[in-house]
């Protein structure tokens, strides 16, 4: 049976006390405004400031109503919860709410928090809401990924944005895999916001699980006027902040960010999914709901607060078995990582107990109780790997894959520029780092000759890993590396290079349009400077050598912009 309630409370707005401070709020906020466009603003708000209280609680005496659907009464471990509901007033859909979904596990404590939009419209402004929401290494330098069991810090700021009253605030951070499987709550101690103030914190939040998915995680905030479970409501839509999780570094994942959907007005949905070590039992959800469309007409927040609760049962389940290994050109006589960390028990409070590996060439299986091996191939050929795990309960499962053992060969050329797309006389850099070292049959020998032929007649060869070249005409350039190491072995690489008139500016990936992709460049680049791991000049749009709070407003300023 699906999970459904419905709720409708009444509501008395006290009208001349609220609206009044909402209008001295927006008076505070026009005193950049010339003396003669403040007067017209007054006067034109005088007619609004003088309405007769009784004439508002008659208009304004309606319902707030709220539904909310679940598509299951019970869940498995690892199964998604889909919510589904809406949102109105007195019948009419509220399109520019906030919903706060809190949900505590059968212990009482928080599971996960999620706070949406009931509707695509855009939101009114916050009288509270995130400045920063970032993810960072212990240093509190931004950070863009992470390994499996490596521990993940934030930075978080939030802001008062209200000139006239303090706020107390509940801030809430809860952290998604690839899967949307909750990872985790970072805490955050409850404050009170004096008018017009920030306040920042630094946060530990915890050691990424080794069963986490690999790919774009996700940090969600959310901002609250008290726990959703004492009845607290939204103050702003979550922020969110993605990062990646990596199982080992030689891996990227390109899977994409968990997203809540697009509604129609007056509704919201949200999933996530239970973690394997989500306790059996009955959760509570706690929703709670925030309006300032009143009739078409923003007035004081409006609220509603609702409590339900869903069931996870648990059956034995098999482990579920994965694994990589790295480098993924494998040589002969090269030790080869065998990575088994993502494979998964699928009980409560059931574990991998054993990892039995099987490296299709003749060798004895090797069993262990750890996720990572490493095996030396001494002959070229194609193998059939086999990982088989046992849990704790004594279920087990199995995966395989083919590796190609190559043999000896030399280094893979890359290389990088920046700007993306120069304009004629602008240095762009070249950068040949990231070139794959080669493998004579005992070592891997480095690079000692780069030539760099640039397209344009000019040719440059030495030791040259990094190297600035000036364009002096708009083209279309073909680029050329061939790289040379210590054993005589030889690679190249060519790409082609685009020199325009002038930059787009805020097109930090120099696709032509400024975009959300630019957008998530310069997030993952802020507050840094050169020299910062995270360091990408082409996202310091000012030039300033720092990427901050200007080149985020140069980038919005012209955002949508194409060539």
């Amino acid at each position: 049976m699906d999970l459904i309630f419905s709720y409708r409370a009444s509501f008395h707005n006290a009208y001349n006390s609220h609206h009044a401070r909402y209008i001295m709020n927006l008076l505070a906020g026009t005193l950049m405004l010339s003396i003669k466009s403040f007067v017209l603003f007054l006067i034109l708000l005088m007619p609004v400031i003088a309405i007769p209280s009784t004439l508002v609680k008659a208009k304004y005496a309606n319902y707030l109503d709220m539904t909310i659907i679940s598509d299951r009464s019970d869940y498995y471990l690892g199964q998604p919860i889909n919510l589904f509901g809406s949102f109105t007033e007195y019948g009419v859909p509220v399109p520019n709410g906030t919903v706060a979904v809190a949900v505590y596990d059968p212990s009482g404590k928080p599971m996960a928090f999620r706070t949406v939009k009931t509707g695509p419209a855009a939101p009114p402004t916050y009288l509270v809401d995130f400045v920063e929401l970032t993810p960072c290494d212990q240093a509190g330098v931004a950070q863009s990924s992470f390994l499996l069991q490596q521990t993940l810090y934030v930075r978080v700021t939030i802001h008062n944005y209200d000139v006239l009253l303090a706020h107390d605030v509940v801030t809430t951070i809860t952290v998604f895999d690839a899967n949307g499987m909750v990872l985790g709550i970072v805490p955050i101690p409850s404050n009170t916001l004096s008018q017009g103030s920030s306040r920042s914190f630094f946060l530990s939040a915890q050691a990424i699980p080794s069963w986490a998915q690999p790919g774009i995680a996700t940090l969600c905030a959310s901002v609250f006027s008290d726990s959703p479970k004492n009845g607290g409501t939204p103050y702003a839509e979550e922020k969110i902040a993605n990062f990646e999780i990596k199982r080992n570094p030689e891996i990227d994942y390109s899977a994409p960010p968990i997203a809540n959907p697009q509604t129609p007005d007056g509704t919201f949905a949200s999933s996530f999914r239970l973690s394997p070590i989500s306790e059996p039992g009955n959760y509570e959800v706690d929703v709670s709901a925030r309006s300032t469309l009143v009739n078409g007409t923003h007035q004081s927040p409006l609220t509603i607060q609702k409590t339900a609760s869903f069931s996870v049962v648990y059956t034995p389940t098999p482990p579920q078995a994965a694994f990589t290994y790295y480098p993924a050109d494998s040589y002969v006589n090269v030790s080869i990582t065998f990575d088994a960390s993502a494979s998964t028990a699928e009980g409560y409070n059931v574990t991998i107990a054993n990892y039995e590996w099987d490296f299709g060439d003749g060798t004895s299986k090797v069993n262990t109780n750890n996720a990572l091996t490493a095996h030396t191939y001494p002959v070229v050929n194609n193998y059939s790997v086999t990982l088989n795990v046992t849990d704790s309960q004594g279920l087990w499962c199995t995966a395989s894959k083919i590796i190609t053992i190559l043999p000896p060969g030399g280094p893979k050329a890359k290389f990088t520029w920046s700007p993306v797309k120069p304009t004629p006389n602008q240095a762009a850099t070249f950068d040949a780092t990231t070139t794959v070292l080669g493998w004579n049959g005992t070592d891997h020998p480095a690079i000692v000759d780069y030539v760099w032929n640039f397209g344009d007649s000019n040719t440059t060869s030495g030791y040259y890993p990094q190297i600035a070249h000036k364009y002096t005409a708009v083209g279309n350039y073909t680029v050329m590396l061939n790289v040379t190491d210590a054993s005589g072995f030889k690679g190249s690489v060519i790409h082609t290079v685009t020199v325009q008139n002038s930059t787009l500016i805020g097109d930090i990936n120099g696709d032509g349009i400024v975009n959300i992709l630019d957008a998530i460049a310069l997030s993952n680049a802020f507050n840094s400077k050169p020299g910062d791991s995270n360091w990408y000049p082409d996202a310091d749009i000012t030039g300033d050598g720092v990427v901050n709070i200007l080149d985020a407003i140069s980038l919005s300023n012209n955002f949508g912009a194409r060539m």
